[in-house]
């Protein structure tokens, strides 16, 4: 019993460790700071307004269900804001403004100790060409760890394919060699109006 409680512990130190190494600051102060802060005073606050109820000071009862009430309006506007700032940050990051960046004849990325080259006909991967139109290539996207995850993924087999991060380069490539991607509708719409849909991917994880 006590060798599965301290299983248990240390999954959680784990989990609350990764999470801070992975999550913005922001999001980490909120979910594992403010949130666990409020549920205290909370529930404190509602065990004096209780005492003082029972104890018939019902000025003081009502100056803490005052207090309780403060709490949830803080609680429940710290939410937009920690988004609105995750939003902005994630944007930051990923900058898809190609316009300065030059056209090649031939991109280079390395990815996971794999060096991987684009042309105009497709992927070469350790000196194998795989063509576009035999390939499914896909903008995908998650919010794992409450970030923006977008990545391009390049799949050459059924079970075998090279992710790529969302960068202007990554970018530049598909626009030089007129890449269309398989879900090319998702692409679009990143690029059209970054802010909504990041708020959409950071949301729910996808479009």
């Amino acid at each position: 019993m006590k060798e599965a409680e301290s299983a248990k512990k240390a999954g959680l130190r784990e989990m609350i460790a990764e999470d801070k190494e992975r999550m913005l600051p922001l999001n980490f102060a909120y979910a594992y700071i403010l949130k666990p802060a409020y549920v205290v005073l909370a529930f404190g606050s509602f065990l004096l307004f209780s005492g003082l109820l029972n104890a018939g000071n019902v000025p003081l009862g009502l100056v803490c269900l005052g207090l309780m009430g403060l709490l949830i309006c803080l609680l429940l506007a710290a939410g937009p804001y920690v988004r609105k700032k995750a939003i902005q940050s994630e944007l930051k990051r990923y900058q898809l403004d190609r316009s300065d960046i030059s056209s090649q004849d031939e991109w280079e990325f390395s990815e996971n100790e794999l060096s991987v080259r684009f042309n105009r006909y497709g992927m070469k991967l350790n000196g194998v060409l795989f063509y576009y139109n035999h390939m499914t290539k896909l903008v995908m996207t998650s919010n794992d760890h409450q970030r923006v995850v977008i990545f391009l993924y390049f799949a050459y087999t059924d079970d075998e394919g090279i992710a790529l991060p969302l960068t202007p380069e990554a970018l530049k490539m598909l626009s030089d060699f007129e890449v269309r991607l398989d879900n090319q509708p998702t692409l679009d719409q990143i690029l059209e109006d970054p802010e909504g849909a990041f708020v959409k991917i950071y949301r729910h994880g996808k479009l």
